[in-house]
């Protein structure tokens, strides 16, 4: 999970430069960037939790640092599930 997390952060920054280096934040290069962190995102959430230290950083991904809630980001509810069942199935 951390090496795809790396993978997201790269690609994370990376449209955040591309996006700063765009005088109105619509070019080809904002749409190439912002589809590689997509596709990382996608492998990242469907990844499989091995523990709750996976699970942050999913999260941290998907909320990109918290500045996105969860359910804003396009209802993760699956996010939730995996949770409880990390932590053994408690409501």
């Amino acid at each position: 999970m951390m090496k795809l997390f790396r993978e997201w952060q790269v690609a994370h920054d990376a449209e955040v430069v591309a996006f700063r280096e765009s005088d109105t934040g619509e070019c080809a290069m904002c749409d190439a960037a912002t589809d590689r962190l997509t596709a990382v995102e996608k492998r990242l959430i469907a990844a499989p939790c091995e523990g709750l230290g996976d699970w942050a950083l999913k999260v941290m991904a998907w909320t990109c640092f918290g500045d996105f809630s969860i359910e804003d980001s396009c209802g993760r509810h699956d996010l939730w599930a995996e949770a409880r069942a990390l932590i053994g199935g408690a409501a």
